[in-house]
């Protein structure tokens, strides 16, 4: 199934469009405006978006262009839609990367047969390159085992060692993830193959470097438990060794996620053989990747994990052989520059958007037969000369030292790989999960204020409090030059995609809104390890506090309003709160009341859109403030926000709040069957006004926004 973000400022449209693409059988999104659009896209990766062009916040044109500058996005099939009959617009589409434009009013044949046209674009794209990687891996596999046992017997000798060695390369290689996790240790397998100086340490020799990782591994790492992360590298190192090991792949040599392998020259079988094998490993590992991400898919799909995959680098060049470690603890491990090129390709693949990224350099040694995509210049950090690259989808170029099936088994066996990447794996695992519960540790207790740890342009200061899904700290903007409120989404094993929406939905609502009483929002951004928002940093204290002061009637009255006024904002925009309480309230240095936290809003018109929908029978909401219709978990209206604004009501007035129990199921029952309690006889005059707001019938208490204000100036004037 196809998913389509629908963009467009005018609801008819994006409803009618809805309807008719669901109907056609796609999963469909939609969002109010280019900004809303590019959110949801960075989080959802639709395969097409149709947006309009005239749209406020961010209009049409503004929307291509952050797509086609976002990594992981900017191959997103883009249809654009206008109501001007302008060429000028469809030029201007075209020169920025649309792949489609249909003009307003439209027949629904001729959207459908735009659709039709580029998911038959991006099919034949996704047939050729399967295609042509099945061929070259069937081909490969195609030799005798005869040819394969000599030629096995021939270039490792007996079976190499297995040795555990420290990470020493890393000072020269950047590992990307594995690095990051802080996997100090790896798994070698040092085989002593026939050429004399393939295992001597110091040796310098030509050949061809592989580097492959897995992609969006840190995502992977929250969501899993260590046993379900270790099974999964487990299984996919199995997979992953088969054609390096087939293709004469030696000192291989597995860091956490990733691995490195060796292809060296043999002068026997021409100079750019070394770079023809690599060349032939790394695609077959890439359909070993393809074949896995099913298993990934059918054993973890409910987990909400980012699609397998890898990301592979190859170049040729000049490489030593180093012995690195500590005494009695020594491997022989591929050093150099045309390592760190190789590993560095491999980290440009996923902003380039390819799987396999080859330096020009191998690409030529291969020779024939060979089908490249895209080019580019790749710039490498600490090296002064850029390294020119490829895109590599095809190789059909027969290559002659090669293990057949059963001898790669063999040698699979011989070298212990199942037990190397077992064992790997779960060092990766333990230590993975470490590094992330230390690291959410860390933002939680605060403890990293001291090292002023900067977060995608913001310096955390301090932690300001929690909520139920999210922390929030005191930052420093960089690009405001002012202090801002960084709300940090919790990313651990138990978050999943409805959460992760729910804080998509809270910069989506409140990019809607600007009213005084509501907090401005600021930015929102993603990480391998966090989702945050930028917002407003309220100064002024919060509302609890101003309770414990147990304010003079005139005081609450004017709190009353300026919560009435937020919530008729929202109302306004067919919103309902859902969750009106003290801590969802802060002031500014001014002592303007401020409402904050659109995490569970809902929008009650029918046929609402997807990003806000809830399910009958849920429950969402404080107990202690929550109204008896979202007790019994039914259907909430504009009428649930008063009951609990009359639930603070009471507590402004007392100083306490109008319910408690012992449990949860008693608290609810209370909201649901207790009488409404009555007021000290010094607050009597609020009484009235209290029955109405907390009347257990919806119907029973004010219409609107506009029938609370009447109450409350009633009330002001005695």
């Amino acid at each position: 199934m196809h998913r389509i973000l629908v963009v467009d400022d005018e609801e008819v449209i994006r409803k009618n469009l809805e309807k008719l693409l669901t109907l056609e059988g796609f999963e469909v999104a939609t969002a109010s405006n280019g900004q809303h659009g590019l959110v949801m896209a960075r989080s959802m990766l639709p395969d097409i978006i149709i947006t309009d062009v005239n749209m406020p916040v961010m209009d049409g044109f503004s929307l291509l262009a952050a797509v086609r500058a976002h990594p992981e996005i900017e191959r997103t099939v883009v249809i654009m839609l206008t109501a001007a009959e302008d060429r000028t617009h469809m030029r201007r589409g075209m020169q920025m990367g649309a792949d489609d434009y249909i003009t307003k009013p439209f027949r629904r044949e001729e959207l459908l047969e735009a659709l039709a046209a580029q998911v038959q674009k991006m099919q034949r794209f996704d047939r050729h390159k399967k295609q042509a990687i099945s061929h070259a891996v069937t081909h490969a596999m195609a030799q005798t085992e005869e040819q394969a046992q000599a030629h096995f017997r021939q270039r490792y000798g007996t079976p190499g060692s297995l040795v555990q060695g420290q990470s020493d390369a890393g000072a020269v290689i950047d590992f990307g993830n594995a690095s990051e996790l802080g996997a100090a240790s790896g798994y070698s397998l040092a085989s002593r193959a026939g050429s004399e100086h393939s295992a001597q340490p110091g040796a310098t020799l030509q050949a061809t470097v592989m580097f492959a990782d897995i992609r969006n591994f840190t995502t992977m790492a929250e969501r899993l438990s260590a046993t379900e992360l270790a099974t999964l590298l487990g299984r996919y190192f199995e997979l992953a060794c088969r054609p390096v090991v087939a293709y004469g792949g030696t000192h291989l040599k597995m860091l956490g996620d990733g691995l490195l392998a060796l292809f060296e020259s043999e002068p026997s079988a021409g100079d750019g053989s070394h770079a023809s094998r690599a060349i032939s490993a790394a695609m077959g590992l890439h359909s070993a990747a393809s074949e896995f991400r099913h298993w990934v898919q059918e054993t973890y799909g409910a987990r909400g994990l980012p699609e397998f995959e890898v990301g592979i680098g190859l170049h040729s060049g000049e490489v030593t052989l180093g012995q690195l470690g500590h005494q009695g603890r020594q491997e022989i491990t591929p050093l150099g520059d045309t390592v760190n090129i190789a590993a560095r390709l491999q980290a440009a693949s996923k902003q380039l958007g390819w799987t396999i990224v080859a330096s020009l350099d191998t690409a030529r040694l291969a020779g024939s037969g060979l089908d490249t995509g895209r080019q580019q210049v790749v710039r490498i950090r600490g090296r002064e000369q850029a390294v020119s690259a490829c895109e590599l989808l095809a190789f059909r170029h027969s290559v002659d030292l090669q293990l057949g099936a059963d001898s790669t088994e063999q040698a699979l066996q011989s070298l212990s790989i199942g037990t190397v990447a077992q064992e790997n794996s779960e060092i990766t695992a333990r230590a993975a999960k470490g590094v992330l519960k230390q690291s959410l540790w860390s933002l939680q207790s605060g403890s990293f204020m001291a090292s002023k740890q900067r977060f995608k342009g913001y310096e955390i200061i301090r932690k300001l409090g929690e909520g139920g899904m999210s922390d929030v700290f005191l930052a420093y903007s960089g690009a405001r030059k002012t202090e801002v409120a960084l709300k940090v989404l919790r990313t651990a094993m138990y978050n999943d995609a409805e959460m992760m929406r729910r804080f998509i939905q809270e910069y989506a609502v409140l990019a809607d809104i600007d009213h005084h009483h509501i907090a401005k929002i600021y930015d929102q951004g993603f990480t391998d390890e966090y989702a945050y928002i930028a917002m407003e940093y309220l100064a002024g204290g919060s509302f609890k506090n101003e309770i414990t002061k147990r304010p003079g009637h005139a005081r609450i009255l004017d709190l009353m309003r300026q919560i009435t006024s937020a919530l008729d904002s929202i109302h306004g925009l067919h919103l309902v709160y859902r969750d009106l309480k003290p801590d969802n309230m802060m002031f500014r240095t001014s002592g303007e009341l401020v409402l904050v936290d659109f995490g569970i809003v809902k929008d009650i018109r029918e046929q609402a859109d997807a990003l806000v929908r809830t399910h009958h029978g849920q429950m969402f909401g404080t107990p202690y403030y929550v109204s008896p219709e979202q007790a019994g978990g039914k259907e909430v209206t504009h009428r649930s926000d008063f009951y609990s604004l009359g639930v603070i009501l009471y507590e402004l007035l007392t100083g306490v709040r109008p319910y408690r129990g012992d449990s949860l199921g008693e608290l609810l029952s209370c909201h649901l069957h207790a009488p409404i309690p009555r007021l000290p006889p010094e607050h009597a005059r609020f009484q009235p006004f209290l029955d109405r707001m907390m009347h257990k019938i919806p119907e029973e208490r004010p219409a609107n926004c506009t029938a609370v204000w009447r109450n409350l100036e009633i009330l002001a004037q005695g």
